[in-house]
């Protein structure tokens, strides 16, 4: 889409601008400024997956095919064409291994999540804030919820 405007490099650094009001650290933890930022984007921005996150091209077929069998007959036949062409040139173009700004950032939050298995991140609430709590202080958070909501 970028390219239909003219734009050929994306300058990402838009995207992290620190801004405390999209996610706030609710552990004694602390988070490098780039992962802070990355969660920031929310649960609704999506990114590219890689080559390894694709087990099967059958399967993921075999998924699209199912849900395009959810469309009228008249435009089935060409929806499975052309699905089935981006899916194999995506899986089949060589610079997939070539990651961007995002994909970085994505697998250096991927890499701290894992190392730190006790953090739990809670999608936005209604004021688009994010946020990260240690497991135990979520339960309790959890059930103070449940008590007020039950008096």
């Amino acid at each position: 889409m970028l390219r239909d405007w003219g734009i050929n490099q994306f300058n990402y650094d838009i995207l992290f601008i620190d801004n405390p009001k999209w996610f706030r650290n609710l552990t004694n933890i602390e988070i490098p400024k780039d992962i802070s930022n990355f969660l920031s984007l929310g649960p609704n921005f999506g990114i590219k997956c890689t080559n390894k996150k694709v087990n099967s091209i059958n399967k993921l077929l075999t998924d699209v095919e199912n849900i395009i069998d959810e469309i009228s007959l008249e435009h089935m036949d060409g929806l499975k064409a052309e699905t089935t062409n981006i899916i194999t040139n995506y899986i089949n173009n060589p610079n997939n291994e070539k990651r961007s700004i995002l994909e970085s950032r994505y697998k250096k939050t991927e890499l701290f999540l894992e190392s730190h298995p006790g953090l739990c991140i809670m999608q936005s609430d209604m004021r688009n804030c994010s946020g990260m709590m240690e497991s135990p202080d979520y339960i309790v958070y959890l059930y103070q919820i449940v008590r007020r909501s039950y008096k």
